[in-house]
């Protein structure tokens, strides 16, 4: 099989080849934090791409084929997406985009930070006999999956359920053990289910503009450098002038959580990390984060984390005094 997988035009003049192999490439954005994007070839024209990103950085879309279909499965994270008419939509974790080349974002980026997830590319341009066969034997259309989920108008987002979670699920496993020969039973299996998506009633694209985003991004980045919790999100939704039930709205298109419950995790988060690298007091950590109260510091660290404080301090130096023995 001809291995096509690092196309610069798809992957930007920043983009770098970590390893290449008969059916895996390995490529690394050329970005701040991490942006490795692992390809197995599964078929001539049908590229499996695992993504692994932490990074803040906005990335634009780059060139590829009119003819080229992408089925994308978010497993953790967020991806955002700005279009030429700078409305903003988000495939949210646990969720499938099936897109086409025509309806690609000017630039996309992931408010969470991390991202993982993979895509199932085809390019009809040079697909293969033996997979058009495979893909008529499962009963899978392409131009009638087009029609049918209105791709040359937009994205086709959707929850997945059950059976598709277990067979990415699988996908995943494949992955651990380089076993190509699994992927590749996997992808058509994901095909054949997606196929089926007509039937599914799709979420409704969600689209806000550029301006009302970043005005949202401006005041979370407020919140959270308060960890004394001194802000208003009245006073500052006001500042922005942008409405709080805007505002919550939007927040929770752009970061998947309510305001309440995305700053509670940052905070138990850098709570977590004082707690496991510094001799700092408990009371100590919780009045730095805005915990008058030791005990709801305490239960919501317990929401966040699943043990009290103290127990998470005490398993970390266990865990770190067992590595320094070996």
């Amino acid at each position: 099989m001809d291995n096509f997988s690092f196309n610069r035009d798809w992957y930007g003049s920043k983009a770098s080849l970590i390893s290449n192999d008969e059916d895996r490439t390995v490529i690394d954005y050329g970005c701040e934090g991490k942006g490795i994007i692992t390809v197995y070839d599964l078929f001539e024209g049908v590229q499996l791409c695992f993504m692994d990103c932490d990074t803040s950085e906005q990335f634009h879309s780059q060139i590829f084929s009119d003819d080229v279909i992408q089925l994308t499965y978010c497993r953790y994270g967020r991806y955002e997406c700005e279009f030429t008419d700078h409305r903003v939509s988000y495939l949210p974790e646990g969720s499938v985009a099936v897109e086409e080349t025509a309806c690609l974002p000017e630039t996309f980026s992931f408010p969470l930070g991390k991202f993982d997830a993979v895509s199932i590319v085809i390019d009809r341009s040079k697909a293969g006999k033996d997979f058009m066969l495979m893909l008529r034997a499962l009963n899978f259309d392409i131009d009638r999956l087009i029609d049918d989920l209105g791709l040359k108008y937009g994205w086709f987002i959707a929850p997945i359920g059950e059976k598709e979670s277990l067979v990415f699920s699988q996908i995943y496993e494949a992955k651990q053990n380089s076993d190509v020969t699994i992927m590749r039973i996997k992808a058509l299996e994901i095909l054949a289910l997606i196929s089926r998506l007509k039937n599914v009633p799709a979420d409704k694209m969600k689209y806000y503009s550029r301006d009302q985003i970043s005005k949202v991004k401006d005041i979370r980045n407020r919140l959270i450098a308060d960890t004394q919790g001194r802000a208003s999100v009245e006073q500052l939704a006001k500042d922005a002038h942008i409405s709080v039930s805007a505002f919550h709205s939007i927040f929770l298109q752009v970061y998947g959580e309510t305001p309440y419950a995305y700053l509670k995790k940052y905070k138990m988060d850098i709570a977590a990390q004082r707690l496991a690298e510094s001799d700092d007091s408990v009371l100590d950590i919780a009045a730095e984060l805005g915990y008058s109260n030791a005990s709801k510091f305490a239960a919501a660290f317990r929401s966040v984390y699943g043990m009290l404080p103290k127990d998470y301090r005490r398993t970390k130096k266990q865990e770190r005094a067992v590595l320094e023995q070996q």
